[in-house]
């Protein structure tokens, strides 16, 4: 299982969040309420997602049964629901844990669009989790940088902050109708499953660029990322027939 045979676990961690359960919240620290409720937070965000690999399991086996899956990529899935099980039932909150969650809920997304998984199961496993969205969750700005480029603001189109979200936006708003569109296409046969796969995990690009720029970073690395997301969305569009490629230029 690839990425994730390194992590560890702290059962400490674990027995001092259930310890920390029994007595009133007002006696804690308030350090220690935020850690408790982070803590809450990533074991609901990992027994959702294993309440989705579960769902998926049915098209996997199918799939694996099929031929549509080998044995490298099936015993891939089973490593995934077994190490949500493992982050579910350690208690521990770490952003090693929250980034390998996510990670592996990505993973999961490819999958289910290879294994023609429903339409709604591949949107659930493309949505971002903001609980497990580290930087957000772990300062409430962001980390200074020395870079120029970090540092110097995105270039004008208007030159605020909020003309960066707002198109930011509107893009977001667009790939969904894309991803919809293409939803259909890949049903029908019209594009194939590889492409609709690189279509979803520039989506989660895309979710994660809306982040930053939801809380109002807006620098020139920002703003080149959000040029070569666009482009490569509408590349994408222009091949598939896109009825609104146009909105992508």
């Amino acid at each position: 299982m690839k990425k994730f045979r390194s992590a560890v676990f702290i059962i400490l961690s674990a027995m001092l969040v259930f310890t920390a359960c029994g007595k009133k919240e007002e006696a804690l620290p308030e350090t220690q309420q935020a850690e408790n409720t982070a803590a809450l937070d990533t074991k609901a965000a990992a027994e959702e997602l294993a309440a989705m690999a579960d769902k998926l399991g049915t098209a996997v086996e199918e799939a694996f049964k099929k031929g549509v899956v080998d044995q490298a990529r099936y015993d891939e899935f089973k490593g995934y629901v077994s190490r949500i099980a493992e982050i579910k039932n350690s208690g521990s909150d770490t952003d090693e844990l929250k980034e390998e969650l996510a990670s592996i809920k990505s993973e999961l997304a490819a999958i289910a669009s290879q294994v023609s998984a429903s339409n709604d199961m591949i949107d659930d496993l493309v949505a971002p989790d903001e609980r497990l969205d580290v930087k957000k969750n772990s300062a409430e700005k962001p980390a200074e940088s020395t870079s120029a480029s970090a540092q110097a603001p995105a270039p004008s189109n208007g030159g605020s902050v909020g003309t960066l979200k707002s198109r930011v936006q509107e893009f977001s708003s667009n790939y969904i109708s894309l991803q919809n569109e293409m939803s259909r296409k890949v049903d029908l046969g019209e594009i194939s499953q590889e492409d609709y796969t690189a279509l979803i995990q520039t989506g989660i690009e895309i979710a994660q660029l809306k982040e930053k720029t939801d809380i109002g970073q807006a620098t020139q690395d920002i703003e080149n990322e959000f040029n070569t997301l666009k482009a490569n969305v509408y590349d994408f569009a222009v091949k598939a027939g896109s009825d609104i490629a146009d909105k992508f230029k």
